[in-house]
């Protein structure tokens, strides 16, 4: 994590337009020895493999008090949910500088999480603004005069926790007035960002569907932190903090030919990837999906620091012509006019389909929970036109159609097509 001066902070905040969630009411934190924080996160720290010499300018203090309450949570509990927290910072501070630089939307990663560029193009610049405020969400980038708190909460106030749930966030916790995330049973036995991230070594692991398999890599804490922290309205930039939609959990969903219509959370690598081929205007949709943001991150992340992309599951193939269907990897294939079919192949237990009948929503992959999530079906999409010709080669060669080609394809500038199999 880069620290910064106050000058340079302040500047930086104003040419950003920076904002974050304060309160004129004094907060009132559980009981909580100044000396037990500090312990906890830096025992945090060990097992979030971060470097301390990044801390040795800073007031260790403003670190560990940024985070309040912990209601319900076990000193094991908070030093894990502090964990997570600094397990992100390694992704806010990477994407930040991806995105400080310009964001490649002709690069694999972005073509197919945050949608083709000719189909995303009205929400390019908020694109960029999400991810750098994201990654002030840490102490270093603010001074002690531009303050923020997040109330923490293990004691699921509202008893959204059931398996498999890792985490649900508010904008208010009335008993602290500022916005929330309350963690779940399920997050304290997901891996830590590190953990996962030793796939990235291909000397290790150098079949590309683990080293290239983006469920292998997405199941971590880090990815809790970044997903809930998006939901967040001052975070997102949203509302009444920015000019962005609220965050949400998008559904995507097709149509039953007896009527009914069938719903998935556009949660994990391929309902995501399928959400950025979503009508004909997928970046109005990715742009208010938490899980879309993340699933962009993760793998920007992972293939950086591997010099791979990691390309598993496969995107659904983009169709020829307006009057072809889609298939969903082994989920459902769905027809132009919305209506579909579930696939015979077994669906993973973090995608597993539910139903409605148009008068109510009911999930049974809720990951992250959302009051008020926005729907989806899928109908009309971007065709094989709106790609570049390097991706569809690529695509064709990941899908077993043609061979890799060589030499690597120049517009790609990453040897991430190492993954191709030769």
């Amino acid at each position: 994590m880069r620290i910064l001066k106050p000058a340079l902070v302040i500047a930086m905040f104003a040419f950003l337009g920076l904002s974050v969630g304060t309160t004129s009411t004094p907060v009132s934190e559980t009981p909580h020895t100044i000396v037990a924080a500090e312990d906890e996160f830096t025992t945090a720290l060990s097992l979030s493999n971060y470097d301390l010499s990044e801390f040795t300018s800073y007031n260790f203090s403003t670190l560990y008090t940024k985070l309040i309450g912990f209601d319900g949570c076990s000193a094991a509990q908070r030093t894990q949910i502090f964990s997570g927290w600094q397990q992100s910072w390694k992704i806010m501070n990477h994407i930040y500088w991806a995105a400080r630089k310009g964001i490649d939307y002709d690069e694999f990663v972005a073509l197919e999480f945050l949608a083709p560029s000719l189909r995303n193009g009205d929400q390019k610049s908020q694109f960029r603004e999400i991810f750098m405020n994201l990654a002030t969400i840490q102490p270093g980038w603010l001074p002690s005069w531009l303050d923020w708190k997040l109330s923490v909460r293990c004691d699921d106030p509202e008893s959204r926790c059931p398996s498999p749930v890792h985490a649900y966030a508010g904008q208010n916790d009335t008993k602290y007035d500022v916005a929330y995330i309350n963690f779940c049973e399920e997050y304290f036995s997901l891996q830590t960002l590190d953990e996962v991230m030793r796939y990235t070594n291909r000397t290790e692991y150098d079949d590309p569907n683990i080293c290239g398999n983006m469920y292998l890599y997405g199941e971590n804490q880090a990815r809790v932190w970044l997903h809930e922290l998006l939901h967040i309205d001052w975070v997102s930039k949203a509302n009444q903090y920015g000019r962005n939609n609220h965050v949400t959990d998008i559904k995507v969903g097709y149509r039953n030919f007896h009527g009914s219509t069938t719903w998935f959370s556009a949660y994990g690598p391929l309902l995501c990837k399928a959400l950025a081929r979503a009508t004909i205007s997928p970046g109005f949709w990715v742009i208010q999906n938490a899980d879309s943001l993340t699933m962009y991150m993760i793998a920007k992340y992972v293939q950086d620091k591997m010099g791979a992309y990691p390309h598993l599951p496969w995107a659904p193939e983009p169709p020829s012509s307006v009057d072809m269907p889609m298939e969903v990897g082994n989920l459902f294939t769905v027809y132009p006019n919305g209506t579909g079919v579930p696939s015979k192949d077994n669906i993973p237990d973090d995608e597993r389909e539910s139903g409605d009948n148009d008068n109510g929503y009911v999930a049974d992959n809720e990951n992250s929970v959302d009051a008020h999530p926005d729907k989806v079906v899928l109908k009309s999409w971007p065709l094989r036109t709106d790609y570049p010709t390097a991706y569809l080669s690529i695509w064709s060669s990941w899908a077993g159609r043609t061979a890799a080609p060589t030499p690597v394809v120049e517009s790609q500038r990453l040897s991430q097509v190492l993954l191709v199999p030769q």
